[in-house]
């Protein structure tokens, strides 16, 4: 899978799981800055995990700052 695709699919899934428009978001923006609730993490991992075969934890995505650091794990 290409980097666009993957990055494509994040801000995909995020806009799911936290059930808004994320189009003002790239993978720049900083995690803190979503404000997301936990359910909502829990949701955003299993929804990766689901569409790209992998994803980071839970504990691992409390530990990341963009939304590029998802990234570069999946990749």
């Amino acid at each position: 899978m290409t980097k666009e695709m993957v990055e494509s699919t994040i801000l995909e899934v995020l806009g799911t799981a936290l059930k808004r428009d994320v189009s003002e978001y790239t993978m720049e923006t900083v995690l803190e800055e979503i404000n997301f609730q936990s359910i909502q993490l829990i949701s955003f991992s299993a929804l990766l995990e689901e569409k790209l075969g992998d994803a980071p934890n839970f504990r691992a995505l409390m530990n990341m700052k963009q939304l590029k650091d998802v990234r570069d794990y999946i990749l």
